[in-house]
């Protein structure tokens, strides 16, 4: 039986996918696979597979259509990681049309988001037209898959959905980083529209009014160079910080890969955005056992249990946002007592362990009902 595995990537720039898949992409390493990754051009991504011993091409690449061609039907499964991946995928599965093909959901899209330029890339075909084409679907939350069931005209026989939540990279590392000595929210993931950065510095704004707290800070991690409308919207950001005063307390920093020190040094993580379908950096801040605040959208509430590993909001509701922020500042000195039980939350629903049987599972029966 072949081992051999080509993951689809809509690009190798850094990402909550582009993590994700590296975390698939190493664990079928691990179960004998010969993985292949192919994406478009991005920034240091595909540095991190070749550092694991994965090969990686970028779409349309003469080595590429060499390697399809010696692969001819020897591939035991192909995977395209998240919709916008699908143009990146369609030719590599037009080359291997028997190979089993899997697609993994990160994301809630439909005609009205995409027209509202909330994602770097776009998708070049009907929506309901893509699915059918796999023999396997994956979604991180239920939210997720009834998103689309609505979209979906037709389901191609045996097809199957499945929900499998996301897990994280548990080799993140804290080392080096030291306990912040005040109180710091931070908003992890890319500084752009989708986030709302805006709608948090808003809220941040309101609990510095109520409280007038001293020594704290709002840190936004995650601010890209990947395109005009982020690049505008960091621009529209910085400009509405300083307009309300709000320099000495909020900063902006690049995105990276592993963002171990600065959810170490958190006393809270948030997010505003308006479309989420099951946010890594929620999983990272509760492996690391801090608390976070987020709207109540998309697979958001299939993380989070109130008050048990933290806290949600109406989307649009900044003075709520601002109100849970206060909660956690009036109870900063106890935050630390309750890491071991929001870790401990993680490693009982989204653990590792728990992501590569599910993904095991799964795999394993695509290749029994494809023979």
């Amino acid at each position: 039986m072949s081992t051999r595995a080509i993951i689809a990537l809509h690009s190798f720039n850094i990402s909550g996918v582009l993590t994700q898949s590296l975390i698939c992409a190493k664990h079928l390493i691990t179960k004998g696979f010969d993985v292949t990754v192919v994406g478009r051009h991005g920034r240091y991504g595909d540095h991190l597979f070749r550092r694991e011993g994965i090969k990686t091409f970028t779409e349309g690449s003469q080595d590429l259509h060499h390697t399809l061609r010696s692969f001819r039907d020897d591939v035991a499964i192909l995977i395209c990681e998240s919709i916008f991946a699908e143009s990146v995928f369609a030719p590599i599965a037009q080359a291997l049309p028997r190979a089993p093909k899997m697609l993994r959901v990160h994301e809630e899209v439909n005609d009205d988001l995409l027209a509202q330029g909330l994602w770097q890339y776009s998708i070049q075909r009907d929506l309901a037209e893509i699915f059918p084409e796999f023999d396997l679907v994956i979604f991180p939350s239920e939210h997720t898959k009834r998103f689309y069931e609505s979209l979906a005209r037709r389901m191609t026989h045996g097809q199957r959905w499945l929900v499998i939540p996301n897990t994280i990279n548990e080799e993140m590392t804290a080392s080096g980083a030291g306990i912040h000595n005040g109180f710091r929210v931070l908003q992890l993931g890319s500084v752009s529209q989708r986030k709302n950065p805006l709608l948090t510095l808003t809220a941040f704004e309101l609990f510095l009014d109520c409280y007038k707290p001293s020594n704290v800070e709002l840190l936004f991690v995650g601010c890209r160079n990947a395109n005009t409308r982020e690049r505008d919207y960091v621009r529209l950001l910085r400009k509405e910080i300083n307009a309300k005063n709000l320099a000495p307390y909020v900063k902006i920093t690049p995105t990276h890969l592993f963002p171990g020190k600065d959810i170490f040094e958190a006393s809270a993580v948030t997010l505003h955005s308006s479309s989420e379908c099951s946010p890594t950096v929620f999983l990272e801040a509760n492996f690391f056992g801090k608390n976070v605040i987020g709207p109540n959208i998309g697979g958001i509430a299939e993380i989070v249990t109130e008050s048990v590993n933290g806290h949600l909001f109406e989307y649009g509701d900044c003075s709520a946002q601002a109100r849970l922020i206060g909660q956690l500042y009036e109870q900063r000195q106890s935050l630390p007592t309750s890491i071991p039980r929001i870790t401990e939350y993680y490693y009982s629903r989204f653990s590792n362990t728990l992501f590569f049987e599910r993904i095991d599972a799964a795999i394993e029966e695509l290749q029994l009902a494809n023979n």
